[in-house]
């Protein structure tokens, strides 16, 4: 016999922080979470996939050093961490 279903234990008090937002209020403000890939940062992301479909790797087994990003890889560290640790999204545009 299954037992009955609970409700989820509601958090402690108030959400709060960058992950706590209302869509009319990011309309406003996109340059806060749209990322627009420069000329450069597309070359780059060029040159690591002909890196990496030039290695015959399966796609599966894919690491940082077959798809090599020394600039834009920083980036990419900053918006993971948005992702994380902020307002939980971001755009790219480019």
């Amino acid at each position: 016999m299954l037992a009955p279903m609970t409700a989820p234990s509601l958090p402690p008090g108030p959400v709060t922080g960058p992950a706590v937002w209302y869509g009319r209020d990011l309309a406003a403000r996109e340059r806060e979470w749209i990322y627009r890939l420069s000329p450069a940062e597309l070359a780059e992301i060029d040159a690591a996939v002909h890196i990496f479909k030039a290695s015959g790797r399966p796609l599966a087994a894919i690491t940082p050093e077959d798809f090599p990003l020394p600039a834009f890889g920083t980036a990419l560290r900053g918006l993971g961490a948005e992702l994380l640790d902020g307002r939980g999204f971001f755009m790219l545009r480019g």
